[in-house]
């Protein structure tokens, strides 16, 4: 989470679930961060996940709202998850 982020997402009212993340993830790896239940609350507000049809169906509430849309990739992921990714954060139709 950096230092930013965190301190970010507690002055918007997620220091509970901050917490919960860095104490589950003592020594954060990239690709490997483990959210427990109580920081689901802050994951859901910022992230949309799981499988493709998930990742479309939570990205469609910003796609009436926002000019772009923007999606990440964790370093060294495959091609093959690239496209995965770009199919399921495409509007639906």
């Amino acid at each position: 989470m950096g230092e930013t982020n965190p301190q970010l997402a507690r002055q918007e009212g997620f220091g509970l679930e901050v917490d919960a993340i860095q104490k589950a993830n003592p020594s954060p790896k990239p690709g490997r961060c483990i959210v427990p239940p109580d920081g689901d609350r802050l994951l859901d507000e910022c992230c949309v996940y799981g499988t493709t049809t998930d990742v479309a169906e939570g990205l469609s509430r910003w796609h009436d709202v926002v000019d772009l849309v923007s999606i990440g990739l964790s370093p060294g992921e495959s091609p093959e998850d690239l496209e995965v990714l770009v199919r399921a954060a495409a509007p639906l139709t």
